[in-house]
């Protein structure tokens, strides 16, 4: 017996990686020039490792989406918040780390900037998928059988 055809959309995960690395490489390179050319220099070396970080818990978090989204047609948007979470918790803590070892307040708020900058383009690219996911209009197994009865 074969299985049933899933012809739905998918998540286009590689892609989205791509978009992730493309994104944060270049708001790395962005601050790395830029914050000396306003004169920010002492806080070159905090963003750009906040966004990198940020970038690759970003990675890192895709991976429940990938995963989610062979289960359900809406998986990938269960997955996204989970991976959300995941994201969170690993920046959050790195941000403390960060702090506790010196790097000071500044690489808290970096910190901070770079998680709302990746999930900004996660939300773009997991609304896309979204979007093209057809769900459908009644669910039959919510149907409560009447046996020839009128409602």
């Amino acid at each position: 017996m074969t299985p049933p055809s899933d012809d739905r959309p998918r998540f286009k995960w590689i892609t989205a990686s791509g978009v992730l690395v493309l994104a944060t490489c270049a708001a790395s390179v962005i601050l790395w020039f830029g914050l000396p050319a306003m004169g920010a220099t002492s806080q070159q070396l905090d963003a750009t490792v906040a966004v990198l970080t940020c970038g690759g818990f970003a990675l890192l978090s895709l991976l429940p989406v990938i995963i989610m989204d062979r289960k359900t047609p809406a998986g990938a948007a269960y997955g996204f918040m989970i991976g959300m979470l995941v994201r969170l918790i690993g920046c959050g803590a790195l941000a403390l780390a960060g702090d506790k070892l010196g790097m000071g307040e500044r690489f808290v708020l970096w910190m901070a900037g770079a998680y709302l900058y990746v999930l900004m383009i996660e939300l773009i690219l997991i609304s896309r998928h979204v979007k093209r996911i057809q769900l459908p209009k009644k669910n039959e197994s919510a149907q409560i059988p009447t046996e020839g009865k009128t409602a």
